[in-house]
């Protein structure tokens, strides 16, 4: 029998060591940013006293630095447990807010300005993960605004994703067992379902669970709750993936560019150096054969990432690889561990107080 409480000790045990990470580059992040300061003022005093030289221009990092936005869904949906959804209405005065305020960016522009050290005052990226239907939504409003975007997908298609189809077995108050009871991926798991809250603790638990699994061990855990429910499952207009022929049409689009995010969405970390390449590697194959054009940007999936998967990237010839550590982008960020920073601001007001943040 699944051990539960081993398995969210064991995820939450490499939760904590990623997240001891971003501290660290936080910590390096600000080290730097005065370090920087410290040069420019010497720079300016040097001037002043007439040592010119070869000094470089004195610049301030406050002005030259850059934002990468993170969205997910552009919809109105509930339950929205993993809280993915920004309300159309929404989003478009975000971007309107965006499109005045800031200078948007393509992110491959973005990622060489800052390699350059000369990002624009006010420089943004926008980014949207997992490849839903509703990216149509989004690029209709990006378009209209003549604003970029890189939307980064994996290779399902069509279908639904693995959090959506557990939310619609257990968190739409359908008729279900009980108890949910099965042997699968070797084991055997028995969880309670009889209450709303029980079966929010049993999803809390799956979601905990599958962090660690490979693509097959998702795949067989998913069918096995599948059946047990009892449930017909077909893919929701609402909720499904875009179909191959939507992606090309969206990337038929201007300014709106494809980037890879793993053929299966895979918690990277914990899977096998052969795994990760394969993850990468195939997805990225796929986007290229149904565009006929390179895909040169990746997201790490879940925004979790090791050296190994840094370096699988670096010698895979990306251009630039996100994060989800919530920072500016600086002239020393690495292009392979840049940061974004998820946006959830549901109004206006906050979302104005969340950008000019970013550029303090």
């Amino acid at each position: 029998m699944i051990d539960v409480e081993a398995q969210q000790q064991t995820v939450a045990t490499l939760r904590d060591s990623f997240q001891a990470l971003q501290a660290e580059q936080t910590r390096l992040e600000a080290t730097l940013e005065h370090l920087d300061e410290d040069i420019s003022r010497l720079c300016s005093v040097a001037r002043d006293l007439g040592y010119e030289g070869t000094l470089p221009e004195p610049r301030s990092t406050r002005v030259n630095c850059g934002a990468i936005l993170l969205y997910h869904r552009v919809a109105s949906l509930s339950p929205d447990p993993a809280r993915l959804c920004i309300a159309t209405d929404v989003f478009r005065a975000q971007m309107e807010h965006l499109a005045r305020t800031c200078e948007p960016m393509a992110l491959p522009t973005l990622t060489d300005a800052a390699v350059d050290g000369q990002l624009p005052r006010g420089a943004v990226a926008i980014t949207l993960d997992d490849g839903y239907v509703d990216a149509l939504t989004a690029a209709d409003i990006l378009c209209a605004l003549h604003m970029p975007a890189t939307f980064f997908v994996n290779s399902n298609a069509g279908g639904e994703t693995l959090l959506d189809s557990l939310t619609r077995i257990f968190l739409l108050g359908q008729p279900i067992p009980e108890e949910l009871a099965l042997s699968v991926i070797g084991t055997t798991v028995r969880l309670p379902c009889g209450s709303d809250q029980a079966r929010r603790a049993t999803f809390d638990a799956l979601r905990e669970i599958v962090w660690s699994l490979s693509s097959d061990g998702r795949r067989e855990l998913l069918a096995a709750v599948g059946r047990w429910s009892g449930l017909d499952l077909p893919a929701r207009p609402s909720h499904r993936l875009l179909t191959p022929a939507e992606l090309r049409e969206l990337a038929s689009r201007p300014g709106q560019d494809i980037g890879a995010h793993t053929e299966n969405h895979l918690f990277l970390p914990v899977q096998p150096r052969s795994v990760k390449i394969a993850e990468i590697a195939t997805n990225r194959e796929y986007l290229q054969a149904l565009l006929g054009r390179d895909v040169l940007s990746f997201a790490f999936p879940y925004g979790a990432f090791d050296l190994e998967t840094v370096q699988i990237c670096r010698s895979m010839g990306f251009h630039s690889c996100v994060t989800v550590v919530g920072q500016p982008v600086r002239p020393w960020s690495d292009p392979w561990l840049l940061p974004r920073n998820e946006v959830k601001a549901q109004t206006v007001e906050e979302f104005e107080a969340f950008v000019a943040a970013l550029y303090l």
